[in-house]
């Protein structure tokens, strides 16, 4: 007699033969792929430390404490002149990212120079924050500054001054005696506002502001401004006593012929 052929059951075969030890080699599988994922993200660790191995992506480190700090008043600090690593003589400031981004020389009055580390961060569109602080964490001065674009020139403007500039908002030194945030515990340090000023002055010509200053002067730095920087009133009062002053006469802005030697003022940055 004829027998009918039967196409063999593929499932039941594999359960047949394999149906006991299913789950050990679904264990087993998942074993083995979790330890070889792990395996792979450790070998790529381990390359990529290597590789990074001593980089300093900003080519930069605040190092504190290398040189003669401010804070001893009565000790003449030894570093007289020279070139000080990490300064901003070179530095592209608005490209740098928020932290230590370099150092700056000041004189003390007392005699003798301190070399302080300038901190930067940004506090929000074009608005940045610049600190001095020296090497024991103690804040010397501070400035707050804005990057003002505009593409539009209003004919009817008088202002001597173009429509991009940097105003800067705040410049405190807090060791200047007389001022109303002195802070009598830090000696005082001279220069303070210069730095920042040319810190402001170089992040005006990276904007492409062509060194446009603008600031609104306090009662007791205005001669300062006025006869130490250079700075001129961008609307002076009337000289008529039949003239009302619509515009405030605080508003200082940097003349051209006062750009330069702002740059160099005190050795420079």
């Amino acid at each position: 007699c004829l027998t009918t052929w039967r196409r063999p059951n593929v499932s039941a075969t594999f359960l047949i033969l394999f149906g006991e030890n299913l789950l050990s080699i679904i264990i087993f599988l998942f074993v083995f792929v979790t330890f070889y994922c792990t395996t792979q993200n450790i070998c790529k660790f381990f390359i990529f430390s290597i590789i990074t191995f001593g980089m300093n992506i900003n080519y930069i480190s605040y190092q504190p404490n290398i040189y003669p700090s401010s804070r001893k008043s009565t000790a003449k600090p030894s570093f007289t002149g020279g070139i000080i690593p990490e300064a901003l003589t070179h530095v592209h400031i608005g490209s740098k990212a928020d932290g230590f981004i370099g150092k700056i020389r000041v004189r003390l009055a007392d005699g003798g120079e301190a070399i302080l580390n300038v901190f930067k961060k940004r506090m929000g569109i074009d608005m940045e924050n610049y600190k001095i602080i020296n090497d024991y964490d103690e804040l010397i001065g501070e400035m707050v500054m804005k990057v003002k674009r505009s593409t539009y020139v209003d004919p009817c403007n008088s202002s001597p001054v173009g429509p991009n500039y940097v105003f800067v908002d705040m410049l405190k030194n807090y060791t200047r005696p007389g001022t109303p945030d002195h802070n009598p515990k830090i000696p005082h340090h001279k220069d303070i506002g210069t730095r920042l000023l040319q810190i402001a002055q170089r992040r005006s010509d990276e904007a492409l502001c062509n060194g446009e200053l603008k600031l609104n002067s306090k009662g007791e730095s205005r001669d300062w401004y006025l006869n130490v920087i250079g700075m001129k009133q961008e609307f002076p009062p009337e000289k008529s006593m039949y003239h009302f002053q619509i515009h405030n006469p605080n508003i200082l802005y940097l003349p051209p012929e006062a750009k330069e030697p702002l740059s160099r003022l005190r050795g420079g940055l």
